[in-house]
């Protein structure tokens, strides 16, 4: 046979084989389940949001083994913490990529985004505290805390270390007005021992509290609660110590999301409380902890914890529905408790799947471990 003949041959077969892997890859893509992932992946918030796709991504490799018949495919953008960038990444992901199930974390984005999945008839889960992300039900399903649960846990705590007078400063988001107004709340409540002396809200960028601060001071506070996210909560917690405040302070659960707020707080930190989730001294999580440090080099935040859940949660309702986004509803909303490769999340109804928090208090020496449950 010539030597022109073999060469069509041989390029003719590959034509051929290049067109059922492309047929494969087609149909694998028609079998999956898209899933749309609105992360804050840079920005003020990034860190967060790289945590989350790490998690989402140790996740669908788990899930290949787990529940080898569902097939999750997660399309990324970029909503940079902000409404109106998350609103153009939905509709991307939306129009272009035919997502019909979505994530999102960040409460301004995720109260953005719900109308639109609404008014879609599609099924958001959302890792963000605001109340009002489930308000109305149906269609959103919370993976997260929620203001209420942080709220109560800092009601609850103030007894032990005997706190009457609260001065609160919070971020000037969504998250962070909708926890002061319940702090409130639960202050006006007859069997709660204590009042909102003040509270003051800053804006995202804010690198100088000392001016809101010492004003706080002559309100005589006996604790600060410190609501916010990362860096500018550490900051506000420093220079709480820089200007004379020598009471403990209450981080919000914003203070373990990333180690951001804990290396601007420096040694201010110490002796202080936050907020974090109960669950980490189960041996499941803390093997989780250990697989993403080793495959990412880096020490994660303990929320990845529902990141990773969630997955799981969203694959057994796929496997326990017709498939459609109406019975998938239906499996998330009738089910009291989910199940995971690292532990229970309970569900609270109305779209609310939790884990529990609590407060732990900084150790006066040492390092801050926020993977220790004590």
């Amino acid at each position: 046979m010539r030597k022109g003949v073999w060469i069509s041959l041989v390029l003719a077969v590959g034509v051929v084989l290049l067109a059922l892997l492309a047929s494969q890859i087609i149909q694998s893509d028609v079998d999956a389940v898209k899933v749309g992932a609105i992360l804050p992946l840079t920005g003020p918030a990034a860190a967060f949001g790289k945590a989350s796709q790490n998690a989402i991504t140790l996740a669908i490799d788990d899930l290949k083994t787990l529940y080898p018949q569902t097939k999750l495919r997660v399309f990324y953008e970029d909503s940079v913490a902000d409404p109106k960038t998350a609103i153009t990444a939905f509709e991307r992901l939306y129009r272009l990529r035919n997502c019909q199930i979505f994530l999102s974390s960040v409460s301004g984005v995720t109260l953005a985004l719900v109308p639109a999945i609404r008014r879609n008839d599609l099924v958001l889960f959302a890792n963000a505290a605001h109340p009002d992300v489930t308000k109305d039900g149906g269609n959103v399903f919370r993976y997260s805390n929620t203001v209420d649960s942080e709220a109560v846990a800092i009601a609850d705590f103030l007894p032990e270390i005997g706190a009457k007078r609260v001065f609160c400063l919070a971020s000037s988001d969504d998250y962070g007005k909708a926890y002061a107004v319940e702090l409130h709340r639960l202050a006006s409540v007859a069997s709660r021992d204590f009042d909102i002396v003040g509270n003051e809200f800053y804006g995202r960028g804010t690198i100088d509290f000392r001016t809101v601060l010492t004003k706080a001071l002559t309100l005589e506070p006996d604790v600060c609660v410190i609501i916010g996210l990362g860096h500018t909560q550490g900051l506000a917690i420093r220079q709480l110590r820089e200007i004379g405040f020598t009471g403990p302070f209450i981080a919000s659960l914003g203070f373990i999301v990333t180690s951001d707020a804990i290396e601007a707080a420096g040694e201010a930190v110490r002796e202080g409380y936050f907020l974090n989730y109960v669950a980490l001294s189960d041996l499941r999580v803390q093997k989780l902890r250990e697989r993403y440090a080793e495959r990412f080099v880096e020490v994660p935040s303990p929320t990845i914890i529902l990141d990773y859940s969630i997955m799981f949660i969203l694959a057994d309702s796929l496997k326990t529905s017709d498939g459609s986004l109406s019975s998938i509803k239906d499996q998330l909303q009738k089910k009291r408790a989910f199940e995971t490769p690292v532990g229970t999340l309970t569900n609270l109804g109305a779209g609310d799947i939790i884990a529990p928090v609590h407060i732990q208090k900084v150790p006066s020496t040492g390092p801050v471990n926020l993977w220790s449950s004590q």
